[in-house]
């Protein structure tokens, strides 16, 4: 139950973690086991569809052409989905060949036991959602999302109430790192933004949402809880309407840059942080302020 690991596949990833996840084929279910799951590279050396029919043990490309995708799978039918820059595309074979449903830039695919047909996709044109597995989409209106930038990534529907949903955007003009959570109790009709409590953040900016797009995990049977995985751990107990640190002061940064100390108060410190800022105390690191 993860005490150990051992490596099964050997596939370069184009980022220091690749973004698209494993997903598992409830279908496939034997022994307290799902046994098949697909993953789909986003390599420039060894992109595409990657299967395993042995619960992850060993692993094999079936399809070189869908790599660099989000991956979901109909959880009763087995039927693979896939969304990437070119569209939305649907497997009724175990990923050897895919349709082409929808031809738009998306990035994000979700689906859920709950709602077995049920299948939101999130992209440049907005969030759109089909009820027949995949055969047809339906556009949400998508009311109180952002206009700018390229559009929400990374849906989630949560398995518990699949009209709970998340997605995420990049930040304003300038900022386009920044990564926002939005959120929707109404199967992606309206939406809000996440609202994130700093009460236990060691450097104010750092519990902002930059977060990793694709580790966002709803509670399996609690549709309050939510969980945001990236550089640090923020978790939600209200349908991801706010969100808190779920640890108590890990900030997921690299603090390998000069330390000063000063020689005459050693109570005042300052140190670098890599990619971000810079950070100060005058009280022996009992409080902080970025620099």
């Amino acid at each position: 139950r993860g005490r150990t690991w051992s490596q099964r596949l050997q596939s370069g990833t184009d980022n220091w973690f690749d973004v698209n996840e494993i997903a598992w084929d409830p279908s496939s279910a034997a022994g307290g086991m799902s046994k098949i799951a697909y993953w789909s590279s986003s390599s420039d050396y060894d992109t595409g569809l990657f299967k395993t029919t042995d619960g992850g043990l060993t692993w094999a490309k079936v399809n070189a052409a869908y790599g660099n995708g989000s991956v979901a799978v109909h959880p009763t039918k087995g039927y693979v989905y896939i969304a990437t820059s070119s569209g939305f595309f649907r497997s009724t074979n175990g990923g050897s060949s895919f349709t082409k449903i929808l031809s738009e830039n998306l990035r994000g695919v979700s689906a859920v036991a709950a709602r077995p047909d049920l299948v939101a996709v999130s992209g440049t044109g907005g969030i759109s959602v089909s009820n027949d597995a995949g055969l047809t989409f339906t556009r949400r209106p998508g009311t109180g999302l952002p206009t700018y930038g390229i559009g929400p990534y990374g849906i989630r529907i949560s398995p518990a109430n699949p009209n709970y949903m998340m997605i995420a955007y990049n930040g304003p003009p300038g900022y386009w790192w920044d990564q926002r959570m939005w959120y929707s109790h109404d199967g992606g009709n309206t939406w809000a933004a996440q609202v994130v409590d700093e009460k236990d953040t060691f450097l104010s900016y750092l519990s902002s949402n930059d977060a990793d797009a694709h580790g966002r995990v709803w509670h399996p049977t609690d549709q309050n809880v939510l969980f945001i995985v990236g550089g640090w751990v923020l978790k939600s107990a209200d349908g991801g309407a706010n969100v808190f640190n779920s640890n108590d002061g890990f900030n997921g940064i690299v603090t390998t840059s000069l330390w000063v100390f000063n020689p005459f108060n050693p109570d005042l410190m300052a140190f670098g942080i890599q990619d971000w800022m810079g950070a100060f105390t005058a009280d022996g690191g009992h409080t902080w302020k970025t620099l």
